[in-house]
């Protein structure tokens, strides 16, 4: 990275450093403080990715080197997030006696759809896709300045994130069936 422009390596700096404070911020505001003491496994799991992804960012940082495979990796992870926050504030509020009406009802079937697409196909198609061509890039291009013990932890750490998210694709997955065709939804519902 230090060959790179000023003005780029400010800036990948400047990402880097704001989804790293995010990453904290995140966990110590909705599973540190709410739920200190009694973390269940889904916790678990999403403090887990958070440690990982601060210290993979962290560690690109350190290294000057890694920071698009970072980069990109943010991108693909956090690129449903704003469907899943309309999907779950679309769920709270239908819980709600003063917000569960006809046009809250449209909204959320259309956001929870859309959220639930929108995370298969990142999570279940192009961040594996990502994951393979980053892999591969780690293990055959100019990373000899880099120790391989940082790349096959950087490595298993992309893998760790992806194969963690699976729940949340068998749940996505299970809000589109609705919406399948009959023959698809016994095909596919069987398979899972």
């Amino acid at each position: 990275m230090s060959e790179a422009p000023e003005w780029w390596q400010e800036s990948v700096t400047a990402l880097l450093q704001f989804c790293t404070g995010y990453m904290v911020y995140d966990s110590v505001c909705n599973i540190l403080i709410p739920k200190w003491g009694h973390l269940n496994l889904e916790d678990l799991l999403f403090f887990g990715h958070h440690l990982i992804t601060t210290f993979y960012m962290t560690s690109t940082r350190v290294y000057a080197a890694g920071h698009f495979s970072a980069m990109a990796c943010m991108f693909l992870g956090e690129s449903t997030n704003p469907l899943q926050n309309g999907y779950l504030i679309a769920e709270a509020a239908m819980k709600l006696d003063c917000c569960n009406g006809d046009r809250m009802a449209l909204f959320y079937t259309v956001i929870q759809f859309l959220f639930a697409s929108c995370y298969c196909v990142m999570r279940a198609i192009v961040c594996p896709l990502v994951a393979v061509h980053v892999t591969y890039d780690f293990w055959t291009f100019g990373r000899a300045h880099l120790p391989k013990t940082l790349l096959a932890l950087w490595t298993v750490l992309i893998w760790a994130i992806l194969i963690g998210s699976i729940p949340w694709i068998v749940d996505c997955w299970s809000m589109l069936t609705p919406y399948l065709p009959e023959s698809i939804r016994q095909s596919v519902g069987s398979e899972l």
